[in-house]
């Protein structure tokens, strides 16, 4: 389900040390099994209706389908549930499963160096599911620091 974003933002007021971002076209980086793969089956003849449609099957999660938000979470949930995933990236399991908003992230930490951890387990757990988080917008210019500038939200920084 998804969470609630009132006590997301509750949680994220809390922190000293504010990190946001974004999971960059999160339902196109989401693929679905292959047990489901019948199920996003469709034709196309590109409007030509003199020739057979082709048959094509969508890899990956469907916008405007109902249950993508729900599909795209749960699979970053899954993911974080993951043993060697956990063990790996304690903060951002925590922090994900917590303070992530369908595919915005919305939390912090208390000291700058926290900070600096929580973005590098983050990118690296999202990386791990084939997810790319981007856009990171914080409070703190040593965070900043820490973030690859591509990465960044332009032109927002908060002292």
């Amino acid at each position: 389900l998804t969470a609630d974003i009132g006590q997301i933002l509750m949680r994220f007021r809390t922190k000293r040390v504010a990190v946001v971002g974004d999971l960059r076209k999160m339902f196109c980086q989401t693929a679905i099994t292959a047990e489901h793969e019948k199920y996003q089956i469709y034709l196309w003849r590109g409007c030509n209706q003199a020739i057979e449609p082709e048959i094509y099957v969508m890899m990956r999660l469907m916008f405007g389908v109902s249950p993508s938000p729900f599909l795209a979470e749960n699979s970053v949930d899954h993911h974080a549930k993951q043993e060697e995933i956990n063990q790996k990236f304690p903060m951002a399991t925590t922090e994900v499963v917590e303070n992530l908003y369908v595919d915005d992230y919305i939390g912090g930490a208390e000291t700058d160096l926290e900070a600096v951890e929580l973005v590098h387990q983050l990118s690296g757990f999202f990386s791990s599911g084939g997810w790319h988080i981007t856009k990171f917008a914080r409070n703190s210019s040593v965070v900043m620091e820490a973030i690859e500038p591509e990465d960044r939200l332009p032109g927002i920084m908060v002292d």
